[in-house]
């Protein structure tokens, strides 16, 4: 007789857990691909840095907007003791628009960094390019996946926990690529065959381990879609009812 406890996993969830690994995986990979030949245009071209400092400005608003942080909200709910991530994540995707613009409206500066100032640099427009394109593509296929599901069933990506566990993984990945990015000086590479073999090695030494992130993390946010109402603390709302007032 087969077990009723939540953390039973059919075999069902076992193929929609290996196909969330898989999926997970492909996303991380394209996003450090994608970031790498970004980080090179935002550094050589004007118009890549002012086009990406407003992407990363705006992302990172949309975000705050969407989780309502800049509502006032003063009633503790699931949501609210969530948001310091949030505001940690949009913060650092802000930053990184405003260091583009610096590129944007002076590239002379860039120069006179030493080489372990341009490291925390790097870090952080790697952080955000990576968590920026892994949030735009989920929350494009959240937008699609709801649209073919029923009201009551989860979409992709939707509880808070699921949202942390997203921020971890996509901000561990754009560290790695950032503070491998910025020591072996790709930066600095005027000859841009240089650069690509460059890209292609700092890939190389990536790929192992992006892979293995973006497995865990795919994994774990479908157990969490799955299994997570069991793993979360809940809290209440009040309701502000008239009616209730006059009885």
């Amino acid at each position: 007789m087969q077990s009723n406890y939540w953390w039973k996993i059919t075999k069902k969830e076992q193929i929609q857990l290996v196909i969330s690994g898989l999926i997970g995986a492909i996303i991380c990979l394209l996003s450090i691909t994608i970031g790498n030949f970004i980080l090179i245009e935002i550094r050589f071209n004007i118009l890549f840095s002012a086009y990406f400092g407003l992407t990363f400005i705006l992302t990172g608003v949309y975000i705050l907007l969407k989780t309502k942080i800049l509502m006032n909200n003063t009633i503790n709910t699931q949501w609210t003791l969530k948001q310091k991530y949030l505001v940690c994540f949009a913060s650092v995707i802000i930053a990184s628009g405003l260091i583009c613009f610096c590129l944007y409206f002076d590239q002379e500066w860039h120069k006179g960094l030493n080489f372990y100032t341009k490291i925390p640099l790097y870090v952080i427009l790697g952080m955000s390019l990576s968590s920026t394109i892994c949030y735009l593509t989920i929350d494009l296929i959240n937008f699609f996946v709801g649209l073919t599901q029923k009201v009551q069933q989860r979409t992709i990506v939707e509880t808070p926990n699921q949202i942390i566990s997203f921020i971890f993984i996509s901000s561990l990945i754009g560290f790695l690529q950032g503070l491998l990015f910025s020591s072996l000086d790709i930066e600095d590479v005027e000859n841009k065959n240089i650069s690509f073999y460059l890209i292609m090695f700092e890939e190389l030494l990536l790929v192992p381990f992006i892979i293995v992130l973006g497995c865990i993390g795919g994994v774990f946010n479908e157990y969490l879609r799955l299994k997570g109402s069991h793993l979360q603390s809940y809290t209440f709302e009040p309701i502000n009812d008239p009616f209730t007032d006059e009885i």
